[in-house]
């Protein structure tokens, strides 16, 4: 039996490569074939492979992504080291017996400019479809967007999202169906495989993670402040360009082994990340965030789901720690739940 998972695994991006890669192997550790399909759209590879096309398209983005990339050596050379020994894509897309699309942001049109291939189009009629803690990335949609769900979700065996807020949008569009809400698969491993996976980098020891995805200079600002208050250095890691502070370190040799390696040894965790907040629930750190800012409640609904509780502590800040490590295996445990349904599902048993 062999299975295909189609998310966004190319991408120089700490959580959308460890995502990829902890829903592979959690599947693989079960004993069954599986393989990343290397699928990787036009309307976002060119912002790592450009074509000769795309430098008439896109030309400002592709040369300042150029420039980051050449300041970010490093970070680079360890994103693609990754998706070569820890994810094997494979381009060849055939004689799959199922395909799970997910997880991340591959049903949020902005990101993937309306590919129905992350919807599982084109796949064949004999080809058994499951979706895994896919995520819409926000709240409404296009009428042609909506068309598209309805017409290709349908298909679907089974339909698995990561925000409650996403079920209820797929529930009132395929009333039919039952749509399940499921963990982001970094929350399937336990905290000690992803031990065994980081790796050390240099910085002092003790210190506050900044990682701001959308580059962020509220909380930038926020995040000085709180480094003033408790007088401690503030690390900052970017794919593609760190931010800077006064006294603070940027880091532009941090890839995904790596970015498990500071949050797990970090004081505090600083961000606007989905990944890094989840990362540090499965660590049991202290992160720090700014909720009003959080686009598409996708934090929210995390924290939510895990029972952590605020605290304000500067600014428009709030600490987040995971107040029961049980609450951690019992969200767990949906995920582990979902994929064994579909397993049972493809070896017959109803």
């Amino acid at each position: 039996m062999k299975i295909g998972i189609l998310t966004f695994h190319f991408a120089y991006n700490y959580g959308a490569m460890l995502q990829a890669y902890a829903l592979s192997h959690f599947i693989k550790d079960m004993g069954l074939d599986v393989t990343i399909i290397d699928y990787r759209p036009a309307a976002i590879n060119y912002l790592y492979r450009p074509r000769w096309a795309d430098f008439f398209h896109h030309p400002l983005q592709i040369a300042v992504n150029h420039y980051k990339q050449k300041i970010n050596k490093t970070d680079f050379t360890y994103f693609e080291e990754f998706l070569s020994d820890h994810l094997r894509p494979d381009a060849s897309q055939t004689a799959f017996d199922a395909v799970i699309a997910g997880s991340d942001q591959i049903w949020n049109p902005d990101i993937t400019k309306y590919d129905t291939k992350y919807l599982l189009d084109g796949f064949g009629d004999g080809i058994k479809k499951f979706s895994y803690a896919a995520s819409l990335g926000k709240k409404t949609f296009d009428a042609e967007w909506e068309e598209k769900l309805k017409r290709n979700l349908s298909d679907f065996e089974f339909i698995s999202v990561r925000e409650e807020q996403s079920r209820n949008y797929l529930k009132r569009i395929l009333p039919e169906k039952e749509i399940y809400v499921t963990p982001d698969p970094v929350f399937l491993p336990g905290s000690g495989k992803w031990e065994k996976l980081e790796r050390r980098t240099d910085v002092p020891d003790k210190y506050i993670l900044f990682y701001s995805l959308s580059m962020d200079k509220t909380l930038q600002q926020n995040a000085a402040m709180f480094s003033g208050h408790e007088n401690m250095p503030i690390v900052s890691i970017h794919p593609l360009f760190p931010m800077a502070f006064e006294n603070g370190i940027k880091k532009s040799d941090i890839g995904p082994r790596e970015f498990l390696w500071l949050i797990h040894h970090a004081q505090y965790i600083c961000t606007d990340s989905f990944h890094a907040a989840s990362f540090s629930m499965i660590f049991g750190k202290s992160v720090l965030l700014d909720t009003g800012r959080d686009k598409g409640g996708r934090i929210s609904n995390v924290l939510k789901q895990l029972h952590a509780v605020p605290q304000k502590v500067h600014g428009s800040l709030q600490k987040y720690e995971l107040q029961d490590k049980k609450q951690l295996a019992q969200y767990r445990m949906q995920g582990t739940a979902y994929i064994e349904k579909i397993i049972g599902t493809l070896q017959g048993v109803r």
